[in-house]
């Protein structure tokens, strides 16, 4: 049997969502979530995929699974539109603090045992659209830029930008300024204060809310015209998410026996 996969749904919940040390400002809800994997979600099914390697090691090595890189909170939707902690600001300028997982210290599984975790956590999922979702999800975010409120906001936190020192038209080109060199190791002076004026930009101008309101609008027109689809993606999902649970179980089961 084909393994069956979740093209762009797990590796949109890591790049549309991605992990934050701290979060002051809450990660905020969106209509697509009740639909989406969240970062704990992607989490826990690489865990479960794990499972077969690490059941074969001793107690010691099934502790060292994939997990959260320490001190990293798995919040939803956190850096949907750019930096908005100034803790991580201060610190790490644009820069991600940190793995967003640590990864497995054990040796990798033989071929037929991965190929078996991969059954198992598949098994019995229905079928549904995840590409369709993911891609909707992508779009959703380009389609709010659009919106005019979200044009008179960005506007807004340009002009405030400006009175701290930097020039740029919207929050994803002060993120993407190569000047950083977000490949490299560290953030520069710079850099930290060009984040701290983001995030402090966006709060005094109100731009998370103003760019999530104009999504979830987006989001529940089409919630509302797929519910067939949608309702067939949340239900893969759960049984996803049920099965990688039930892979972890077995797993620390045999560790302990």
């Amino acid at each position: 049997m084909a393994v069956k996969r979740w093209p762009g749904v797990v590796l949109g919940a890591l790049a549309l969502m991605v992990l934050s040390r701290s979060a002051p400002t809450p990660g905020f809800a969106l209509p697509f979530d009740g639909y989406l994997l969240t970062p704990s979600d992607a989490v826990a099914i690489q865990a479960a995929r794990d499972s077969c390697a690490e059941a074969a090691q001793d107690a010691e090595a099934a502790g060292r699974r994939s997990t959260p890189a320490h001190g990293v909170r798995l919040e939803r939707n956190m850096r949907r539109y750019g930096i908005t902690d100034v803790g991580d600001a201060e610190r790490h300028g644009y820069h991600v603090p940190g793995p967003l997982v640590r990864p497995s210290s054990t040796p990798a599984a033989d071929h037929a045992c991965a190929h078996e975790a991969e059954e198992r956590l598949w098994g019995g999922v229905p079928e549904a659209d995840f590409a369709w979702l993911s891609a909707l999800n992508a779009q959703s975010v380009v389609r709010s830029e659009s919106d005019p409120a979200v044009v008179t906001v960005t506007r807004a936190w340009s002009r405030c930008m400006r009175t701290h020192g930097f020039t740029y038209p919207d929050p994803l080109a002060a993120l993407q300024d190569p000047a950083w060199r977000l490949d490299s190791a560290a953030s520069s002076p710079r850099e930290r204060a060009a984040a701290v004026s983001d995030v402090r930009c966006k709060r005094t101008t109100g731009y998370v809310t103003v760019r999530s309101a104009a999504e979830t609008r987006f989001q529940k027109e089409l919630v509302d015209r797929f519910p067939a689809k949608l309702t067939a993606l949340k239900q893969a999902r759960d049984r996803l998410l049920r099965n990688a649970e039930q892979l972890t179980a077995r797993r620390s089961e045999k560790v302990r026996t």
